[in-house]
């Protein structure tokens, strides 16, 4: 069986019967019963429960629930530890030791024990020999870095001048080329007149 295509709608054969017929809307009639308001499932979808704030049991909500409160008291938190005394109920910053800790701040820097307070008066001497001879060693470094940089700030200004006079050079060459393109564009404009001239008295122009 063949299957013909269907002409533009402008060249069918309507008849007047057919044309002259009005087709109405159909008469909705509704049907008897409530109307439904859950949702219509699709195939092998499923209904999700309620489940209640109060009790945590399914198929009723907080304000319909009738059961005891489940328990909602919070877990115990670990009590807080000072960092500094290691005891509990309080932090660093309201330790009542915190201000007879010994300071380790420059521990790192020094050779000897700086916490302990009952120190001798040759280890007090020591100290203080360690820490002049540290000062005057840090102040050779300080000599030495301001001579280093006095140096490089004397190679780049020697550098910069050198940059300097190269810029200088560049400009005049840019302004020499500009005058022989000058004297280039003078000769052709000259050379194309003479051969205008040649022309006009028919004398052949030079190869």
């Amino acid at each position: 069986m063949a299957m013909n295509p269907v002409p533009k709608p402008e060249v069918w054969d309507i008849t007047d019967y057919v044309h002259n017929r009005v087709i109405l809307p159909w008469k909705k009639k509704r049907l008897t019963g409530r109307p439904k308001k859950n949702q219509t499932l699709s195939v092998g979808e499923k209904r999700k429960q309620q489940t209640c704030g109060n009790c945590g049991r399914k198929r009723h909500n907080k304000k319909s629930c009738r059961n005891p409160s489940r328990s909602t008291e919070k877990p115990t938190k670990k009590p807080r530890t000072c960092t500094v005394c290691k005891k509990e109920g309080h932090n660093k910053l309201k330790c009542p030791d915190r201000d007879n800790t010994p300071d380790l701040s420059l521990a790192p820097y020094l050779s000897f024990d700086d916490t302990d307070t009952n120190t001798d008066d040759e280890e007090v001497d020591c100290q203080d020999q360690i820490c002049r001879q540290r000062i005057a060693n840090a102040e050779d470094t300080i000599h030495e870095e301001r001579a280093n940089a006095g140096r490089l700030t004397a190679d780049n200004a020697v550098l910069m001048a050198k940059v300097e006079n190269l810029e200088a050079e560049i400009i005049n060459l840019h302004v020499q080329m500009e005058a022989r393109d000058n004297e280039l564009n003078v000769l052709y404009t000259l050379i194309e007149k003479m051969q205008k001239k040649m022309l006009d008295f028919n004398i052949p122009p030079s190869p």
